[in-house]
């Protein structure tokens, strides 16, 4: 029947629940934080030029909506990077997928694709595919990061190719372009 066993007791009991509003308070500033960063990067990204086409595409060698720019990284290394920026960036997927310019059953497929055809190209010619590479070079670029050994490598490899009219980077459709033509010999 102690005043202060109790009063004590009050204490102990109500420390966790003032210690657990002031880690979501701080969590909810680290949110509002992440979200104003969020916003002023966007707001960068979409400062920036969108891609000019040169000399117009043709569709035998690429895409029919290409958007006229080299894609110089594999559609596993633009699925990992999307996912890594949303999870980093706190940036919703719905939000990214309108920021890159598809529709949610466009990136459903892009994102299952993985493994469905040989090389670098299981996915080339979704939309998402060159939009999400598109969405964050232009971040690479608002960061000042530097391009990777990959990156620099594929630049190498596939040059664009004035003579057939052809941006460089990796071709945008799921095929390697092997063709079978059957004649109608007797």
């Amino acid at each position: 029947q102690n005043g202060t066993f109790w009063g004590a007791q009050r204490f102990f009991l109500m420390m966790p629940t003032a210690e657990k509003k002031r880690k979501r308070a701080d969590q909810a500033d680290d949110k509002a934080a992440k979200k104003t960063q969020l916003a002023e990067l966007l707001q960068k990204v979409r400062a920036l030029p969108g891609p000019e086409k040169a000399t117009p595409c043709h569709p035998p060698f690429c895409a029919k909506n290409c958007p006229g720019t080299a894609v110089y990284d594999t559609c596993d290394e633009v699925r990992k990077k999307s996912l890594e920026f949303i999870a980093a960036s706190g940036m919703t997927q719905s939000a990214f997928i309108k920021e890159i310019g598809s529709h949610p059953p466009s990136w459903n497929s892009f994102i299952k694709m993985k493994g469905k055809f040989a090389g670098h190209n299981p996915g080339a010619g979704n939309g998402c595919y060159w939009g999400a590479f598109d969405f964050l070079e232009k971040v690479r670029l608002v960061r000042n990061e530097k391009k990777s050994a990959k990156r620099l490598a594929a630049e190498a490899k596939y040059p664009p190719r004035e003579m057939r009219c052809v941006h460089g980077g990796y071709q945008l459709r799921n095929d390697d372009g092997t063709r079978y033509v059957f004649t109608g010999g007797r």
